[in-house]
């Protein structure tokens, strides 16, 4: 660890400016302190690159889950009285319906899957 003579803050062993106050370290090659451990091991692994619409994610249920919700906001008001209420099926296309697609459909972020062991 290195401690800056500035304001007296630690920072890595090696590392350039103080964490703190921004100001040029002298690097001295200390050995580095072993109960320290980097902020990096605690982000967890690195968000992924691939995006889609169509495959199924954590926070989306895949092609047949979108397919239903979609089918869901068109038939389900039908037998609500849209019908028989111009004005709640003016509403409800206009207002509701764009947000409600837009989120079903929106691009997930999604992970590779790892090789299979066969």
């Amino acid at each position: 660890m290195v401690t800056c003579p500035n304001c007296g803050a630690r920072a890595r062993a090696g590392a350039e400016w103080c964490p703190q106050c921004f100001r040029a370290l002298e690097v001295d090659e200390e050995d580095p302190d072993p109960t320290f451990v980097p902020p990096d091991r605690f982000l967890g692994p690195a968000m992924p690159t691939e995006w889609s619409r169509w495959a199924k994610s954590e926070t989306s249920f895949g092609p047949a889950g979108r397919i239903a919700c979609t089918l869901l906001l068109v038939v389900v008001p039908v037998f609500l009285g849209m019908g028989y209420s111009p004005i709640f099926a003016w509403i409800w296309i206009f207002a509701v319906m764009p947000p409600l697609l837009a989120s079903i459909w929106k691009r997930v972020p999604v992970r590779p899957e790892p090789p299979s062991q066969d």
